[in-house]
């Protein structure tokens, strides 16, 4: 909040979405997924340790930094744990292709 107007800074990440590099069709190494695996687990995890909870992880929502920094975008939908939540009883959230079972 500044001068009477509300705003969100984010970071401006120069990149490809996990989704976009994906669909090049291109044979990504085994040693460049795990990598992108463990990087996405850290940041999850972190997340998690601070009661965030994201519930849209989808490949369009990974970003690849040119970098080489794997990073987490559209936390639009996360969960605050200690926040009271905005979820409706009976309602999806999410993208239905990347829900687990229990969501659906």
């Amino acid at each position: 909040f500044q001068q009477g107007f509300h705003y969100i800074a984010m970071e401006y990440v120069d990149g490809i979405s996990l989704n976009d590099l994906l669909n090049k069709n291109i044979q990504l190494s085994f040693e460049l997924i795990v990598f992108i695996a463990i990087e996405l687990l850290k940041g999850l995890d972190f997340a998690h340790s601070k009661k965030v909870y994201h519930r849209d992880i989808k490949p369009a929502n990974i970003i690849l930094s040119h970098d080489g920094i794997v990073k987490i975008s559209d936390f639009g939908l996360a969960l605050i744990a200690e926040v009271d939540s905005v979820t409706v009883q009976g309602t999806i959230l999410g993208s239905p292709a990347y829900m687990s079972p229990e969501q659906i």
